[in-house]
């Protein structure tokens, strides 16, 4: 059984498996990959956290009850409330189940409450992926992306990127087509997407967008 250990722990590609690394030019790209997260990690906290909070802020007033989200109609947050509720023998207050919540629910409820207007400012697309355009082709016809659509998009964006962080997933990768790993399909033919480069940018802008005072702040973390 030392024998293997040992082998185990000599071997880095082992250690970190072959099947990960495939996804990668080489090592150095995976470190890279490591670092890159590490810089974009505190940003991603700090939005999320702006982001629960907004939200909350938002529809405390809509619904006139600082408490609605302990009211809500959402099985994701029903599911969560009675998790709550068994591990800690009561009603979860407010802000216990909000901080409890995935990001994918907090999103949803955005999208259920069609507030995605109110989450961003009209932020310029192309500061993320040269690529991105303010227009799409629809039948044909050439269409710009509008307010809602752009900030929907923004939010998935946020999404993947987030989640593709905390597993330490490779962020630098482009597909096949050359499309950023980071995209989302806005409609049949039109991607919206960050590229590697300007993560994050991205991340700045959209707390920025928030609060500028944020950005100095966080910057305080490195």
């Amino acid at each position: 059984m030392d024998s293997i250990k040992n082998n185990f722990r000599l071997d880095l590609i082992k250690c970190l498996s072959n099947t990960r690394l495939q996804s990668y030019k080489d090592l150095d790209e995976h470190f890279k990959n490591l670092k890159l997260i590490s810089k974009l990690s505190p940003k991603i906290g700090i939005l999320e956290i702006t982001l629960r909070n907004y939200l909350n802020d938002i529809l405390a007033k809509k619904f006139n009850n600082d408490d609605w989200l302990l009211d809500y109609e959402n099985e994701s947050i029903k599911e969560q409330i009675n998790k709550l509720y068994k591990s800690k023998k009561r009603t979860p207050t407010k802000d216990e189940l909000l901080s409890n919540l995935t990001l994918g629910t907090i999103i949803k409820i955005i999208e259920d409450e069609k507030i995605e207007k109110y989450i961003f400012s009209d932020l310029d697309l192309k500061r993320f992926d040269k690529n991105n355009k303010k227009y799409y082709f629809l039948n044909n016809k050439k269409t710009k992306i509008s307010l809602i659509d752009k900030n929907r998009a923004l939010l998935k964006l946020f999404l993947i990127l987030r989640n593709r962080a905390s597993h330490f997933e490779n962020l630098l990768k482009l597909r096949n087509n050359k499309i950023s790993n980071i995209s989302y399909k806005l409609n049949q033919n039109y991607y919206i997407s960050i590229d590697p480069v300007n993560l994050e940018r991205f991340l700045d802008d959209l707390i920025n967008d928030f609060n500028e005072d944020l950005i100095s702040r966080v910057k305080l973390c490195f």
